[in-house]
């Protein structure tokens, strides 16, 4: 460190000439490793607000995708039972349509039946007309 091993000086001032430059060279180093300690404290400090800052905004991002979430979750259950109503409406229509189809086929065929029963009852009518 530039001190010497031994402390042999010519004179007092030779040696407290020695022992101030010591002084003073120790000093500064103090004084910039103090400067730097504050310096890093400083940026540390700096990072540390910016970080709280971050973490704040991540958390309200947080809250607000949470908050989104469970309205979507209620949406999504709403819309399933509205759904569901209407598959069960559209389903009892169908089964109404498809009854009320079953009875106009079943009452079209019975009238094609006596419309056939007429039509050959008239043949036989005039058939029988012709030969009197």
């Amino acid at each position: 460190m530039g001190e010497p091993t031994t402390s042999t000086f010519a004179s007092i001032e030779e040696e407290l000439g020695f022992w101030k430059e010591q002084a003073e060279t120790h000093q500064q180093r103090a004084d910039d490793a103090q400067g730097e300690l504050q310096e890093f404290q400083q940026m540390s400090r700096d990072y540390e607000a910016e970080l709280e800052t971050e973490l704040k905004q991540c958390e309200t991002r947080n809250k607000e995708l949470l908050s989104d979430n469970n309205r979507l979750r209620f949406e999504l259950e709403n819309l399933k039972e509205k759904f569901e109503a209407q598959h069960s409406e559209a389903f009892r229509q169908i089964s109404t349509l498809e009854g009320e189809l079953a009875e106009t086929t079943a009452v079209k065929d019975h009238l094609q039946k006596y419309i056939r029963e007429l039509e050959q009852s008239n043949d036989d009518l005039e058939r029988a007309k012709r030969s009197v």
